[in-house]
């Protein structure tokens, strides 16, 4: 076609005439302090294509360059995601308000790249309708590796998605190592994929590979519900009193160990025993300064939760912050359907979000066992539907 396809398409573009040849370009310029993530992430991107650049701190007199700047854009001067990115026949300037919107431009100037030489002359202003636009995988159920998992969260950066759901536990199998309690990710209480699961080394690698792309790990230990595997290998329910002491020290131990500012903890389709249950681990959760969050509909949980709603007719609530994952399920094997509906789907029923209705998160359930783990990805239209 005419013109590269953006997605998601920008708030407001501009074509013009000319094209920037990028073959032609020899310098990344970065005259602020702070940007050498971005500087190094867009050099490789321009390597890639087979062209050699140099990082510089100054404008070159004669040459073709890329120049990345932190300042304030006007038509969104608060949102930290908002960026600026204006290509003409000479230079490409990528401005955002922060370090972050840089990033977001540069997501777009590889979408501009469409044959690796030039590029369309243009001016493009962006930041996003909501602040959460997350992908959630759920590998309690089938395993999958780093490696797997890293190329989704290079695929989500690509997109623009900042919220990195990790669905770590389930009846199947506990998949997060735990030093108190090592007999969790014992072999013999795995149903499905025994003996894998992730040590907490590899969950702070990932934890780092997402910050580098601005993306936010959430790890959900889900409880009390779906939990047979716990109750497996620790040899008590969830909502006992011994089992509420353990989820206690659960916590405590992923708190301490993991760099994260949110907990999701489930609490959804069980039938609660315990009343005391769900609002003492929330309160434990926020005593140790992390932001709780769990599904909805689910169970009793104080005011201030972060509620992910995940059936059709629920509707944000009063006093909690939403995050819509409705009609938002990656496990119905029909990719036709999961772009359809996830396309005509109103993010919390508003068209912007604001401090109470967060944003959106699209999760894979891959509930059946697969014979390979890129079935995870290929037999759920996980791409196409992202």
């Amino acid at each position: 076609q005419e013109k590269p396809s953006i997605i998601p398409a920008p708030r407001q573009l501009k074509w013009k005439k000319d094209f920037f040849p990028i073959h032609q370009c020899s310098s990344i310029v970065a005259t602020q302090k702070g940007l050498e993530n971005e500087s190094g992430q867009l050099k490789a991107i321009v390597n890639s294509l087979g062209w050699d650049v140099d990082i510089k701190d100054k404008v070159p007199d004669l040459e073709k360059y890329i120049e990345m700047r932190v300042a304030k854009i006007e038509a969104a001067p608060e949102n930290k995601e908002a960026y600026k990115l204006e290509a003409t026949e000479r230079s490409i300037l990528i401005t955002g308000n922060t370090a972050h919107g840089i990033f977001n431009g540069i997501q777009t100037l590889k979408q501009l790249l469409r044959d690796g030489s030039f590029i369309d002359a243009c001016e493009i202003t962006d930041w996003p309708a909501f602040s959460w636009r997350g992908f959630m995988i759920d590998a309690g159920r089938n395993f999958q590796s780093i490696s797997q998992l890293k190329q989704q969260i290079d695929v989500m950066a690509t997109y623009k998605l900042n919220i990195f759901h990790f669905h770590l536990t389930e009846d199947i199998a506990w998949r997060l190592q735990s030093k108190m309690y090592p007999q969790l990710t014992d072999a013999k209480y795995m149903q499905r994929n025994p003996g894998e699961y992730y040590s907490l080394d590899e969950i702070r690698e990932l934890i780092a590979y997402c910050k580098e792309k601005y993306i936010t790990l959430i790890p959900e230990i889900d409880m009390p519900g779906h939990s047979a595997a716990f109750t497996r290998a620790m040899k008590v329910d969830m909502q006992s009193d011994s089992g509420l002491i353990i989820c206690k020290n659960i916590i405590k131990e992923l708190s301490t160990e993991l760099d994260i500012e949110i907990v999701h903890i489930g609490g959804d389709e069980v039938k609660i025993t315990n009343k005391q249950y769900l609002p003492e681990i929330a309160k434990l959760l926020k005593s140790l300064n992390k932001k709780v969050m769990a599904w909805d509909p689910g169970g009793n949980l104080p005011e201030g939760t972060a509620l992910q709603m995940w059936t059709g007719n629920t509707i944000p609530k009063s006093n909690y912050t939403s995050i819509d994952s409705r009609h938002l399920y990656l496990n119905h094997f029909d990719p036709l359907d999961g772009v359809v509906a996830t396309f005509n789907h109103q993010v919390c029923d508003v068209a912007r979000g604001d401090e109470n209705k967060l944003g959106a998160i699209l999760c894979n359930w891959p509930d059946r066992r697969v014979s390979k783990e890129d079935d995870l990805i290929s037999m759920n239209a996980v791409y196409p539907v992202m």
